[in-house]
Parts: C-alpha cells; sequence; structure tokens
C-alpha cells in the first residue's frame, strides 16, 4: 500500500489527474458507474449482481493502481540509473 500511495503522490505531483480519457485513467473513469450499479444492486437485494459488480469495481481499482505502480517502479528505475544505481 506505501508503493500504492508514493505511486499516487507522484502521478498528482506531475499534476496529472486521476479522471481523464488517456490511459489508465480511463479505468478509474470507468469503475464510477459500475460502483453506481453495484449501489443499485445492493438496494435492490440483487446478490448475484452485487457480487458481480463489486468483484468488477474492485478489478478496475485494482487495474487502475498496479498501473499507476507500475509506471512509479519505471521512473524509480529509470531514475536510479541515471544516479548511478543510488535512490
Amino acid at each position: 500500500m506505501a508503493t500504492v500511495v508514493r505511486a499516487e503522490r507522484q502521478w498528482i505531483d506531475r499534476g496529472r489527474s486521476f479522471i481523464g480519457v488517456g490511459f489508465p485513467q480511463v479505468l478509474n473513469f470507468a469503475q464510477f458507474p459500475v460502483f453506481a450499479y453495484n449501489v443499485y444492486a445492493v438496494y435492490e437485494r440483487r446478490p448475484l449482481e452485487t457480487v458481480v459488480a463489486t468483484a468488477a469495481t474492485m478489478g478496475l481499482k485494482l487495474w487502475f493502481v498496479a498501473e499507476l505502480v507500475r509506471r512509479y517502479d519505471g521512473a524509480d528505475t529509470a531514475s536510479a540509473s541515471r544516479s548511478g544505481g543510488r535512490r
């Protein structure tokens, strides 16, 4: 989780938004209607739809943060190689 927080902080520090039409922002944006359907399924007491929507919401969110971490690790590795292996 600490790496996710650092990756999110780096994303913000570089002036990027979490909502947008580019990748990985589209994953975060797509999560909203899926989550809205999830709330609806809970309200209507539809257990199968609730489970599926919950899994989809979590999958999209985890894919989004995994992409942020992948980019953070790539930037961190590039930074380390420029500084001669020191971080």
